[in-house]
């Protein structure tokens, strides 16, 4: 919507202190600003206060206005935050529907428009309105802005504080609602325009205003990669598309080659491959669907999305969901959700992984597990990153897409997304059920014991308040702090030997709250650091065992790790180096307490470090390691 100079010529002398202009520009605006409020609202005494609210608030700030040519967006967003603080003072929910019948009646007793409800079939402006109204006032926001106040995509993400990518995509969800909303009162499809410009007609400020009112085709489009988001995310879609919602940065899917590609697109964001293992692949399933979400950025936590169809008639759905809450699988046979302790594995036990692994990590699993992996990573990580892989029966390769959500946990489709109706088994423990665990360590190394004790959270969800912290005594001369935040390895006298960044000395360890099975989590550290392992899988006793060896000019090392898959937690870690010729073995074991259990001094959180000035990480393959060869204090 562009301005013309003569309205920029009357706001720039308003904003400089004219009071003739001041008046003329309040009247200029006072109706147009009651329309827009009116159709988000859908209430005729909330748009009275709001929009001399707001011209209280526009003459206020006017001055501090730098463009005088996005005056409008720069009014709406006034608004849209008084009709919020509107809602909250009246302790109204956004979304809820709206008395569209007593709108109606009130705009049918007023001078101007109030002919027009007459004029019109009332029973036709009764669907119409009612549709309107029923829907979240999100969506009758950019219906407004987009079909009556005429502002383009990108002045509306200025409105809404979003990508103008996500302005499109929500426009369109708004337009998909609004005639779902029009077929339940028994309207077709085609009524969409017409019910629009009903609407904006008995809503303008006078007859003539809505004598001008007409809705274009080419207003209602969005383009293809928002029709293309839209219509995967809305629920009960077939999730055949990769998606994102609104305020998401995002790139259609591309057509993947024999060759590694990396075409940039719009937004310049990357379009990548990359292929999964052949062996950990179903191959009786037609087509299958994965989402890799990093809500703190690549490095930290992920949650995985699996979706899957059996044939090509049938519908999507998702077979497992690990979010920040629990790792749910569902038995489309049988309708039941089950909820375990455990995070999902490879059945070959291969390991899992992740489109943002660095290409070291990648080519070194290949070598380990001799199953070469044809991957073309991604190499954003910023927050919010979301990474969606499509695959069909028989095509060699995923199709995946990039794009960036920083509140996708809060959809519904990343909650939960199977029918109401269908049965629940809850096969989780108490501690997995509360989210969190304390723990304890004990062993002995090389003649010293070993005791510990720590906490750990289970999920992401309970991470923020139960954060992992871990203390650790080997005999009487080593003694380990890590409070999550800062790490450090004192002395026998307490002095300072080492210290690290907060989190290092788990790993090698469990690690759930990130959202992968202890298995991968210790598998991927290794990995990490170029260190060879072994995998093997006890079925009586559902205990796999993993041994890391490494060797150098130092001696080798090697940790045997025993980890409960079904529990999602290492069981035990034994020991071993050869250091020179001598021999160093030993032992940890795990135990894993209710909370009733760990009441008392013995598990209160270690005090943090005040100064954390200069404080890097110690740079260790694994702590373990140098613990077995009793390289710690050094």
């Amino acid at each position: 919507m562009e301005e013309t100079g003569e309205h920029i010529d009357l706001i720039k002398k308003a904003r400089s202190g004219d009071r003739n202009s001041q008046e003329e520009l309040a009247d200029l605006v006072r109706e147009r600003l009651r329309s827009f409020i009116l159709r988000v609202t859908f209430s005729e005494q909330a748009s009275d206060d709001i929009v001399q609210e707001t011209l209280l608030e526009m003459f206020k700030v006017l001055g501090k206005l730098e463009k005088t040519d996005r005056f409008w967006p720069w009014l709406y967003k006034m608004a849209r935050n008084k009709i919020r603080q509107h809602w909250r003072d009246e302790s109204r929910h956004q979304g809820k529907g709206v008395d569209q019948g007593g709108l109606l009646d009130q705009l049918d007793g007023k001078e101007g428009t109030g002919g027009l409800a007459r004029l019109i079939s009332t029973e036709l402006s009764q669907l119409v309105m009612g549709a309107m109204g029923k829907l979240k006032s999100e969506y009758r926001e950019v219906l407004t802005l987009r079909c009556y106040e005429q502002l383009s995509y990108r002045e509306m993400a200025r409105v809404i504080g979003c990508s103008e990518f996500g302005v499109r995509v929500r426009f369109f969800r708004a337009k998909k609602s609004l005639e779902k909303q029009l077929s339940r009162r028994g309207l077709g499809k085609g009524s969409l325009f017409l019910a629009l410009a009903l609407v904006g007609k008995l809503t303008a400020p006078s007859e003539a205003a809505a004598s001008q009112i007409t809705i274009m085709a080419a207003t209602t489009k969005v383009g293809l990669a928002a029709t293309v988001v839209g219509i995967a995310g809305t629920k009960g879609a077939v999730a055949v598309l990769a998606i994102a919602a609104a305020g998401s940065a995002i790139v259609p899917l591309a057509t993947i080659q024999n060759e590694p590609t990396a075409r940039t697109v719009t937004n310049d964001v990357k379009v990548e491959r990359f292929v999964l293992p052949e062996c950990t692949e179903d191959t009786t399933v037609a087509y299958r669907e994965r989402w890799f979400y990093y809500p703190e950025g690549a490095e930290g936590p992920v949650m995985i999305r699996h979706l899957r169809r059996n044939d090509p008639a049938s519908q999507a759905y998702c077979r497992r969901l690990q979010n920040g809450y629990a790792s749910y699988s569902f038995d489309n046979k049988t309708k039941t959700i089950h909820l375990n302790n455990y995070w999902y594995w490879n059945k070959d036990l291969s390991v899992l992984r992740l489109p943002t692994d660095s290409e070291e990590m990648v080519r070194f699993l290949a070598e380990v597990e001799g199953c070469p992996v044809d991957m073309e990573l991604v190499s954003e990580r910023d927050k919010g990153l979301l990474v969606i892989s499509r695959r069909e029966k028989c095509k060699p390769s995923w199709l995946s897409l990039v794009a960036f959500h920083q509140n996708l946990l809060e959809e519904e489709y990343f909650c939960h997304s199977w029918p109401t109706s269908v049965r629940t088994v809850d096969n989780r423990d108490l501690i997995h059920q509360r989210g969190w665990t304390y723990f304890r360590m004990r062993g002995q190394l090389a003649g010293d014991s070993i005791e510990g004790i720590g906490r750990m959270p289970l999920v992401y969800e309970t991470s923020m308040k139960h954060s992992p912290w871990i203390c650790i005594k080997v005999g009487k001369k080593l003694r380990i702090v890590d409070d999550g935040f800062r790490a450090r390895v004192l002395g026998e006298k307490g002095q300072l030997i080492s210290r690290c960044i907060g989190g290092e000395f788990f790993v090698g360890l469990s690690r759930p709250w990130m959202g992968l099975h202890t298995i991968d989590t210790i598998r991927r550290d290794a990995a990490a650091q170029r260190i060879i392992f072994e995998t093997e899988y006890n079925d009586g006793q559902e205990k796999s065992k993993v041994v890391l060896k490494h060797t150098d000019n130092k001696g080798t090392v090697e940790l045997c790790y025993i980890i409960e898959m079904a529990r999602d937690l290492v069981d035990r870690v034994e020991l071993s180096a050869d250091q020179a010729g001598q021999e160093r073995e030993g032992f940890i074991q795990f135990e894993y307490l209710a909370q009733e259990e760990a009441l008392g001094e013995e598990f209160a959180e270690p005090a943090g470090v005040e100064n954390y000035r200069g404080w890097t990480s110690g740079n260790r393959k694994l702590w373990l390691m140098d613990l077995a060869r009793g390289t710690m204090d050094r």
